[in-house]
């Protein structure tokens, strides 16, 4: 089985290759451009032809080759528009810089700050990138705090009237820069969704991450379905109850049935609805124990995690059925059955003495949100199965879980980050840019909801928990 990708590092062949193109670049540009004549220019050393004429002809020279270096941009070396805060860029490299200083940002390189900077993949690393820019010469000084955005140009450029229709994104974004209000405040989400649509063209590593991080989730999901119970291990030792042995071996909290999403008959009673989730609860963790890096962390904070993370993959994973099936009035459980408008928790908990109104009240809040919202909200979208699986992902990949080590919560930030920037280059390949950017951001605004709704049932979970006393099963959901 193929290792899990989502914390990876750049190619040290495709960095040496490429400082070695940026070593021998301008030489080679000289020489096609000029043929012999640099080679003719240095070597002249005849007596006769003075002093004067070889200080005009290295003058000559120099502002040659000034010239030609100041055609390519010092960053990414596409095609350079002037000399900006000290060196000659293209129009994006110079929106890169004046965003970064003026928002005070502070990128993390996630490669080991050896990531290729060129035309192709100048987005792929924003913490390389700048880098790179004041290696080059940009003065961050050179910025001048009090002159707005769109501020009188010396050289105004020419009307979209009259440009060519070869013009690059990043010139009709510094374009877009000029003209708008000041947006750059750290955070902005217009600016990080810019800084996604800078990259036209991935790079051919950042495409096979992609492709490694989806493949890996798509199999992940796989082996939770079909995973069974090895009959041997059926039998559970007396005293294995606690929440350290449930996670490491979940057969503990229940059989692993096979999952049932066929709806035959409505949940009759409070049994049939907690066995149920006890076997979305199973699914939960062997989700969790699958997925890298939260597989390999310590049990204690990956009882932290499940803790964190069950109720809202019951909701999500219940969302997914539901719409696969196409059953958008009911919720369906993986045993077969299903709940809809008229399930109530008093009718399936009718024996019990106690007024449970109250928890009517929130069952129906839950049932209606899933059914009247969430169902037709991920209808809408069409997700399909690579959506699906980045959204699972990145709900239980949650660094800011209150009880993580730093240590933990840094590693799933990594594998956080690779699973977003995998959906984004998903969507970029199949949808023009700005539906590309539209999508992305809806797809990610159904992870509040969703997380609201499990939140909700966590809490409806534990205020009933003396209606039915399965403490192994409702430790499991934090409050």
């Amino acid at each position: 089985m193929t290792e899990s990708p989502m914390v990876s590092s750049s190619s040290s062949q495709a960095l040496f290759l490429h400082q070695l193109q940026q070593k021998h670049f301008m030489d080679e540009y000289l020489r096609q451009t000029y043929g012999q004549q640099k080679s003719d220019l240095m070597e002249t050393s005849e007596p006769s032809f003075g002093a004067e004429n070889q200080t005009e002809n290295k003058i000559k020279l120099e502002s040659q080759t000034e010239e030609e270096a100041s055609a390519i941009c010092s960053v990414c070396n596409d095609e350079a528009s002037g000399r900006h805060y000290g060196a000659f860029t293209c129009f994006g490299c110079k929106g890169f810089f004046r965003r970064t200083v003026r928002a005070n940002k502070v990128y993390t390189c996630r490669y080991e700050k050896q990531c290729q900077i060129d035309k192709v993949g100048r987005n792929i690393c924003r913490s390389c990138r700048f880098r790179k820019c004041l290696e080059v010469g940009m003065e961050p000084d050179a910025i001048r705090p009090d002159r707005d955005k769109t501020g009188r140009q010396k050289n105004p450029r020419k009307s979209t009237t009259s440009m060519s229709s070869s013009k690059s994104f990043h010139d009709i974004e510094e374009d877009q820069d000029r003209k708008s209000p000041d947006s750059t405040s750290s955070g902005s989400i217009d600016d990080n969704l810019r800084s996604h649509c800078e990259t036209m063209a991935p790079s051919s590593v950042a495409l096979a991450q992609r492709d490694l991080v989806l493949g890996t989730l798509l199999q992940i999901e796989n082996i939770c379905a079909e995973i069974t119970d090895d009959p041997k291990l059926q039998s559970s030792p007396q005293g294995f109850n606690e929440l350290h042995d449930i996670v490491l071996r979940p057969s503990l909290l229940g059989e692993r049935t096979p999952l049932d999403y066929e709806a035959r008959s409505p949940v009759s009673d409070a049994d049939a609805l907690c066995g149920g989730l006890r076997r979305l609860v199973i699914m939960a963790i062997d989700y969790v124990n699958t997925l890298k890096p939260i597989a390999d962390i310590c049990v204690e904070e990956k009882i932290i995690l499940v803790r964190s993370f069950v109720a809202s993959f019951i909701v999500l994973t219940t969302i997914q059925k539901n719409v696969t099936e196409g059953n958008m009035e009911k919720l369906l459980l993986p045993n077969g059955l299903y709940i809809d408008s008229s399930t109530s928790m008093s009718s399936l908990f009718s024996d019990c003495q106690k007024d449970i109104t109250w928890l009517d009240l929130k069952f129906k809040v839950i049932r209606d949100t899933i059914i009247e919202k969430l169902n037709f909200a991920f209808e809408r979208l069409c997700l399909v199965d690579q959506e699906i699986v980045c959204l699972k992902a990145l709900m239980a990949l949650d660094p800011n879980v209150y009880g993580l080590s730093e240590g933990t919560a840094k590693v799933l930030n990594i594998a956080r980050e690779s699973v977003q920037n995998a959906l984004y280059l998903y969507l970029a390949e199949r949808y023009p840019i700005n539906e590309a950017v539209d999508r992305f951001g809806k797809i990610l605004m159904l992870l509040p909801n969703v997380s609201k709704t499990g939140a909700l049932l966590s809490t409806t979970l534990q205020l009933g928990r003396d209606l039915r006393p399965d403490a192994k099963l409702l430790d499991l959901f934090s409050v």
